[in-house]
C-alpha cells in the first residue's frame, strides 16, 4: 500500500475574519450597547450567548430583525479577494460559532464557501428561544478530525472562542485580534492584513509541500524561463528541486528563478547544458527545469458570480485535446483578460509541461477548471446569469456583430468535431468568424484570439 501524502487545510473563522462581527451590526442598527459585547470581550461562549439572547428577549429582537441587519452586512474589505484566491489553492473550511440561521443571506457574498456552525431553536413568531450547538468545543474538534485523517491543518482566528482551534492546528495565526489576546497568547503569529496573512499562509503552505512532496511520485519536469518563473511566483504546485544550466547567462529572469528557489528553499543544481537536454528530450527547456508535482485544475468555486456593474468572460473548451492548442489558447486568454478557463474531463488534455510552455507560463496563474458534464455545467451557469456564446464555422452570424453587454460564456469546440450537438443546444447564439471561404476554418488558438479581441476592446 502507497503512502498518502498529507492534504493541506486551512480552517478560518468567519466573523472577524471575512465579515464583520453580526451582533456587533445588530447593536449599531438597534442602538442597544450590551450586544456590542462578542467573543473577543467575553471568553465564556455560553455565558456570552446566554447574556444576548437575555437582551433579544427583552427587546423583542426577532430572527427577522437580526435577517435585516445580516441582509445589510458585506464581506470585509479584502476578504472576498483573499478568500477566493485561498480556494484556488488549498481545500478550505469556515468553522465559526455564529448560527445558520444567522448567515444564510450572506453566504452568496463569499460565492458559498463550506461553513461549520451551530443552530436556532426558534418559536412561531421567529423568536429566539435556544441555541444548539453542534458539540462542545466544536472548531477543536472539528480541527483535530482532519487531522486525524492525515490533513496538515492550519487555522486563523481573531477571538478566544479560537484558541483552541488553532492550538489543535499545525499551525495557528491570530488577524486582527486584540491587544489582550495578543499578549496572553504570543505564540501564534500576529497579522493585521489580508496581504499579511496572503504571505503568512504561502510560507506555511510552500514549506510545507517543498517537504510533503520529497515523497510524492506524481512528479513531472517543468521547462523554458516563462513557465517556471510563473510556477515559483504563483506556487499552485509543489517543488523539489530546480536544475540550472551551468553558467547560464545571470538574465533579470534567471536571477528572479534563482531568489524565489531560495526563497521557497527548493534545491538548486547547476548542471551541464546536455543534462537539461536529456532530462526533457525534444523540449527547448532554456537551461532551466524545474522538478514539481502536476499542475492541479482550479476549483469550481474560483468562477466569478454575475453581479450587476460587472461583466465576467468565461472560456469553455470542448474537447480540445491538442497541448499545444490548449496552451496558446491559455496564453490568449490571458492575455486578453479571461476571468477563467473550463475544459471538459474527458477527451482533453491535461495541464501538462507541454500546455504550460506553450501558454507562456499563463497556465499557471489562469484559473482552469475541469467538469464531468459540460452540458450540466453549462445549464447552471445560465441560471446563474450567464449567457452563452458558440463559435461555429458554419453560422451566418458574425462574431463583430455580438455586443459585449452581459456576462458571457464563449464556447469553443474541437478542431475536428466542433462544439458536440449537446453543447450547441446550450447556446444562445452561434456566431462565426468573417474571412475567405477558401480557407476551411481557423485553428483554435486563432479563432479564440479574433474572438476575444473583439470582446475585450468592446467598452
Amino acid at each position: 500500500m502507497t503512502r498518502v501524502g498529507k492534504m493541506l487545510v486551512v480552517f478560518l473563522d468567519l466573523e472577524g475574519v471575512l465579515i464583520p462581527e453580526i451582533w456587533v451590526g445588530l447593536a449599531e442598527v438597534t442602538r442597544i450597547e450590551e450586544l456590542k459585547l462578542t467573543t473577543q470581550d467575553i471568553s465564556d461562549y455560553d455565558e456570552l450567548m446566554k447574556h444576548r439572547l437575555k437582551i433579544c428577549d427583552l427587546h423583542n429582537l426577532t430572527l427577522k430583525d437580526i435577517h435585516k441587519v445580516v441582509e445589510n452586512i458585506e464581506p470585509l474589505d479584502g476578504a472576498l479577494e483573499f478568500l477566493t484566491w485561498l480556494r484556488e489553492r488549498n481545500e478550505v473550511v469556515i468553522l465559526s460559532d455564529t448560527y445558520r440561521e444567522f448567515i444564510k443571506p450572506l453566504l452568496h457574498k463569499l460565492q458559498y464557501p463550506t461553513v461549520l456552525c451551530h443552530s436556532l431553536k426558534l418559536d412561531g413568531n421567529c423568536r429566539i428561544v435556544d441555541y444548539c450547538l453542534r458539540m462542545k468545543d466544536q472548531k477543536r474538534f472539528a480541527v483535530k478530525a482532519f487531522n486525524e485523517l492525515k490533513y496538515h491543518s492550519i487555522a486563523v482566528g481573531d477571538s478566544y472562542n479560537d484558541i483552541n482551534m488553532l492550538k489543535e492546528a499545525n499551525q495557528g495565526i491570530l488577524f486582527r485580534t486584540t491587544d489582550k489576546i495578543a499578549a496572553e497568547y504570543p505564540d501564534f503569529p500576529l497579522v493585521h492584513e489580508y496581504e499579511e496573512l496572503r504571505n503568512a499562509l504561502e510560507r506555511i503552505l510552500t514549506v510545507t509541500r517543498i517537504k510533503d512532496s520529497r515523497n510524492s511520485s506524481h512528479k513531472e519536469l517543468l521547462y523554458g524561463v516563462q513557465p517556471v518563473c510563473a510556477a515559483l511566483r504563483h506556487r499552485k504546485r509543489q517543488f523539489s528541486e530546480l536544475y540550472i544550466k551551468s553558467g547560464k547567462n545571470n538574465s533579470g529572469r534567471i536571477r528572479e528563478i534563482q531568489e524565489l528557489a531560495e526563497e521557497l528553499g527548493i534545491t538548486l543544481n547547476q548542471v551541464p547544458g546536455n543534462k537539461l537536454t536529456e532530462m526533457c528530450p525534444g523540449a527547448v527547456h532554456q537551461g532551466v527545469v524545474l522538478r514539481c508535482d502536476i499542475l492541479p485544475f482550479s476549483h469550481i468555486s474560483v468562477l466569478p458570480l454575475p453581479v450587476e456593474g460587472k461583466l465576467p468572460l468565461i472560456v469553455v473548451l470542448d474537447q480540445i485535446e491538442d497541448p499545444h492548442n490548449l496552451g496558446a489558447v491559455l496564453r490568449t486568454c490571458g492575455f486578453f483578460d479571461v476571468s477563467a478557463v473550463v475544459v471538459s474531463k474527458d477527451h482533453s488534455c491535461g495541464l501538462t509541461p507541454v500546455v504550460s510552455k506553450s501558454s507562456s507560463g499563463v497556465a499557471e496563474w489562469l484559473p482552469v477548471i475541469s467538469v464531468t458534464n459540460l452540458t450540466r455545467f453549462l445549464q447552471k451557469q445560465k441560471s446563474e446569469g450567464y449567457w452563452i456564446v458558440g463559435l461555429a464555422e458554419e453560422s451566418n452570424q458574425s462574431v463583430s456583430q455580438m455586443v459585449r453587454d452581459k456576462p458571457l460564456i464563449l464556447v469553443m469546440g474541437n478542431e475536428g468535431r466542433g462544439i458536440r450537438p449537446l453543447i450547441r443546444k446550450q447556446c444562445d447564439w452561434l456566431v462565426s468568424i468573417a474571412g475567405n471561404p477558401e480557407v476551411s476554418s481557423l485553428n483554435v488558438s486563432n479563432a479564440a484570439a479574433i474572438a476575444l479581441n473583439h470582446f475585450y476592446v468592446l467598452p
